[in-house]
């Protein structure tokens, strides 16, 4: 864990609120290992989505590029004591 590191932890919670966005991600996703099966659409869309309990930054990749999405998590981490 973080405290015996001294380091400091911060949750990152991945979202897509645009479900036709999401869906156009999946099916277009490559495997970049060899064997690796990437899952379908179905399969992702009837997985159960356990809901966050601690606190957490959100990220919701419908509207952040990766680039927007890594200045968000670097600007939580300054700010964190």
């Amino acid at each position: 864990t973080a405290r015996p590191a001294n380091a400091q932890l911060v949750e990152v919670e991945a979202v897509c609120s645009d479900v036709r966005m999401h869906r156009n991600r999946v099916e277009a996703r490559v495997a970049d290992i060899p064997a690796l099966a990437v899952p379908d659409w179905k399969s992702v869309a009837s997985h159960a989505y356990q809901p966050w309990t601690s606190p957490r930054l959100v990220s919701d990749t419908a509207h952040l590029s990766p680039a927007g999405a890594a200045e968000r998590i670097a600007a939580q981490i300054v700010r964190k004591p």
